[in-house]
């Protein structure tokens, strides 16, 4: 069978989806080659829906997807969203990409077995998309992400952005969330 290229192929092939009932899946496992193909698309409804099927814990890729390629692929879609901030039925708008790259960020964190130089090569990246993105970028990226780092391990991973005359006005904003109080499930903060 050769690999479902579209995003109407790409279900049909993964769900049963009557119109008036819950989508159940046709399978378990999903070869690693369908979710490289779709993590390749230009399609963002597809990138969409290759990001919601690494996060079903229905499924499973086989074999798995390393934790460096899902970086890779989250740090290309997520960029997308943040980027055209789409309305589709599958992609991210640019609000809830940030709180997806939030709660990734947090999880990676949470796991001793992933490398430390992968959330440094993810910090590096999203001061790259707030140093080169305009006043609404920045904005979501404070609101929808950077905010709600308000663990203070995490927050300390971030102080280097104080000494940056741009990036210290995002980390002071982003700061304020927690210093008044705030909390979210997003960062697992108690």
């Amino acid at each position: 069978m050769s690999i479902p290229n579209t995003l109407e192929e790409a279900i049909e092939f993964l769900f049963e989806h009557p119109d008036d009932a819950e989508w159940r899946p046709k399978r378990e496992t999903i070869s690693l080659d369908y979710v490289n193909s779709w993590m390749q698309s230009s399609d963002i409804e597809l990138l969409g829906f290759a990001h919601y099927i690494l996060k079903d814990k229905r499924f499973s890729v086989e074999p798995a997807l390393a934790v460096e390629e899902y970086v890779k692929f989250s740090k290309h879609y997520f960029g997308r969203c943040f980027r055209e901030n789409p309305d589709g039925e599958w992609s991210h708008s640019n609000y809830s990409a940030g709180a997806s790259l939030c709660l990734m960020f947090v999880h990676l964190w949470d796991d001793q077995d992933v490398p430390r130089s992968i959330l440094a090569e993810l910090r590096s990246w999203i001061r790259e998309l707030y140093v080169k993105g305009n006043s609404e970028l920045r904005l979501c990226l404070v609101h929808a992400t950077l905010e709600h780092f308000e663990r203070k391990p995490i927050m300390d991973f971030f102080l280097e952005w104080r000494n940056d005359p741009v990036l210290n006005a995002a980390f002071e904003e982003a700061a304020l969330w927690g210093i008044y109080g705030g909390k979210t499930p997003l960062s697992g903060a108690e």
